[in-house]
């Protein structure tokens, strides 16, 4: 199902979409349909069109539309890491005072919000991240619509791991029954969708609001796709992608081969 909504600017006319739909910007996909700058004597005019659940079932529909315009790259999903063997080589109890500080501050905060048994185990250690799996009864109230709950508990670690001064890690990644990973591979399965249906179309495409991390999935998984690019777009730490044509990277892309 698609819908095409009119606006001065990309955010109005998405915003016209939230409005007469009755959904949240998260679920639905945008291609701008045309895109017409301010000048002395007209009005900026942006003509969106909304997708809506299109994504959702992407491998039965919009993948195998576009699937045959690909001889010029292997896009494939990247191998899922498994998880269990991960955990098999990493201890499960903090090692060092570091992160036995780390846990007893997650455990304080999760304690005081209501997640009172909450177990947790330390998944991965490498030298980007500390991930700590959270196990709870309430797994889904715990993670949030969107990981919003998952998303501001983990804020707050990491607001306090900097203050520790301690550079062992550059982040801590607290996660939930496998909600990470699961939401890495949908969101690059859906980047892969958008890039087809733009480099098909040649009209650029938005996606759905995301924090930096989740943008560096996207950046990365479309960085070799031919014939797009991508660019952040907006203000603050939630930011969307904007799905570019570029026929230099088909050009590119074909020398190379």
């Amino acid at each position: 199902m698609f819908k095409d909504y009119v606006g001065q600017t990309e955010e109005e006319a998405i915003n016209a979409a939230v409005d007469d739909l009755h959904i949240e910007r998260a679920d639905f996909d945008v291609e701008v349909i045309e895109s017409r700058k301010k000048s002395l004597f007209r009005k900026s005019f942006v003509k969106i069109r909304v997708y809506v659940g299109e994504t959702q079932d992407c491998e039965n529909k919009g993948v195998s539309l576009f699937k045959k315009n690909d001889e010029l790259i292997d896009d494939s999903l990247p191998p899922r890491v498994d998880e269990s063997e991960i955990r098999s080589s990493t201890s499960p109890l903090p090692k060092n005072e570091v992160e036995e500080k780390v846990v007893d501050c997650l455990v304080g905060i999760l304690e005081r919000i209501g997640f009172n048994k909450v177990q947790y185990e330390i998944s991965s250690r490498d030298d980007e991240k500390l991930t700590i799996s959270l196990i709870s009864d309430d797994s889904a109230l715990l993670i949030g619509k969107h990981a919003q709950n998952i998303d501001a508990v983990q804020s707050i670690i990491n607001a306090f791991y900097l203050q520790m001064n301690d550079n062992t890690y550059k982040r801590i990644v607290l996660d939930c029954e496998d909600y990470r990973g699961r939401r890495e591979e949908s969101i690059v399965k859906t980047a892969y969708f958008v890039a087809r249906r733009v480099r098909a179309s040649r009209r650029p495409a938005l996606l759905e609001p995301m924090n930096s991390y989740e943008r560096r999935i996207v950046h990365r998984a479309l960085n070799e796709f031919p014939g797009v690019r991508t660019e952040s777009q907006g203000e603050g730490a939630i930011k969307t992608i904007k799905v570019i044509p570029d026929c230099e990277k088909v050009v590119s892309k074909a020398h190379r081969q």
